[in-house]
């Protein structure tokens, strides 16, 4: 188990700094005051329509604990065309519908 920060404001409201650890590859997450988690990473489409699960990724990410809050994609390569779409957030996974049936993403995903 890993020490975590904790903050306890003048009203009494306590806020976790810290969460878990964060891992230093391709793909990884870390925790923001206030409640929100950060996801980051690469994943490749091979189909028309992809679900990206956070648990899947190699090095594996968590699943966010109530919710994605929103997922932002840049294709990692120039080679080819393609226009992308994400939809069905949930804890665990976001869906993508793109263009071109094989390409590498970077994500960004916040959540809490």
């Amino acid at each position: 188990m890993n020490p975590e920060l904790f903050v306890r404001s003048t009203t009494g409201t306590i806020t976790q700094m810290t969460y878990g650890d964060t891992i230093n590859d391709t793909n990884g997450e870390t925790f923001l005051p206030g409640g929100i988690i950060l996801k980051w990473g690469s994943f490749t489409v091979n189909a028309s329509t992809f679900d990206v699960i956070y648990t899947a990724l190699t090095p594996a990410l968590t699943a966010f604990p109530n919710a994605t809050l929103n997922v932002s994609i840049t294709k990692a390569s120039t080679v080819g065309s393609s226009s992308a779409n994400i939809s069905a957030l949930s804890a665990s996974q976001f869906t993508i519908t793109n263009t071109n049936n094989t390409a590498i993403y970077y994500f960004m995903a916040i959540g809490n």
